[in-house]
């Protein structure tokens, strides 16, 4: 399957091929890893209550479980 998406999308699918990404707020990547989805990508949501370091009511955690490779042959590259 080839799957052609650019701006935002392209960075959270970076970020989610290095590691689990964290969201202190579902909305910010939701909308984004959503679409992912529907792409066809298989991306595991795991929602968390209550985190005692931080004080966060609610967090989640996305994990990319499918295999991804970039078709342009640039290594992943995500801005820190």
């Amino acid at each position: 399957m080839t799957v052609y998406i650019g701006n935002k999308r392209q960075r959270v699918l970076e970020g989610l091929m290095r590691s689990p990404l964290y969201a202190a707020s579902y909305v910010r990547l939701s909308d984004h890893v959503d679409h992912l989805k529907r792409s066809g990508f298989d991306i595991e949501t795991l929602m968390f209550r209550n985190d005692p370091e931080t004080g966060r009511d609610t967090y989640g955690v996305y994990i990319l479980r499918s295999r991804v490779t970039r078709i342009d042959g640039q290594p992943q590259e995500v801005a820190a």
